[in-house]
């Protein structure tokens, strides 16, 4: 049986490239989309999306896939569901007008542009993609397991917000997008959301029937911290 390959930073280095030249801003994801799902689909891998680019008025849906070994029955049974997914989000801020990413003399990846460089997410789905080549490559068993890739991170999740989670049959999900050390792991995070409320107060003459009266401003003051 064929050992799992070592990783290869010359093949990490080559995805990570082709990635990051590509402009993928919010809701203008397409083009890295294809070249993840060309990638995966010349390992074997069917992905699948989503209609949530009609959703959001963007170009992309969110992508998903399972990843089985490539001799299922013969190492490990194709019904055996996947254990863990792991996710990454395919776009990233602006400005991403030009890009042209290189690696320098200290193995560090840097743009000649004054635009970004996109690691964010992009060296989370260069991890996930070259990781499935290895292992699809390899012959060896492993469990199966699930990829999925979100659209509009950046502009508050909206991605993923519109992606049926449902479609997943893993009991949990590792997403790689964060900072820190590496090995470290976030396990909560704060959030916002956003509301828009109108206060209508109600008119009352002042010496006459005061009481009448109803202070827009004043159900405000109570409303606002009342949703801490």
């Amino acid at each position: 049986m064929n050992a799992v390959p070592e990783p290869s930073a010359n093949r990490l280095t080559e995805l990570f490239l082709t990635l990051t030249r590509l402009a993928s801003p919010s809701k203008q994801e397409r083009a890295v989309a294809d070249q993840v799902i060309s990638t995966l689909e010349a390992a074997g891998v069917t992905v699948h999306e989503d209609d949530t680019a009609g959703k959001i008025g963007g170009d992309t849906g969110n992508l998903w896939c399972v990843v089985r070994p490539t001799h299922g029955p013969e190492v490990l049974s194709p019904d055996s569901g996947p254990h863990v997914a792991f996710g990454a989000h395919l776009d990233t801020v602006a400005p991403t007008d030009v890009i042209e990413p290189y690696l320098d003399d200290e193995k560090v990846f840097r743009n000649r542009r004054r635009t970004v460089l996109g690691a964010d997410d992009k060296a989370a789905i260069c991890t996930l993609l070259h990781a499935t080549e290895l292992l699809r490559g390899s012959g060896r068993p492993f469990p199966p397991y699930e990829l999925f890739f979100t659209v509009s991170e950046e502009t508050g999740l909206v991605g993923a917000k519109h992606f049926d989670a449902s479609v997943l049959g893993s009991p949990f999900a590792v997403v790689l997008d964060s900072s820190g050390p590496v090995g470290g792991i976030t396990v909560r995070a704060p959030s916002q959301q956003s509301l828009r409320a109108t206060f209508r107060g109600r008119a009352a003459h002042a010496g006459v029937e005061p009481e009448r009266g109803r202070s827009a401003i004043q159900a405000a003051d109570r409303a606002i911290p009342a949703m801490s």
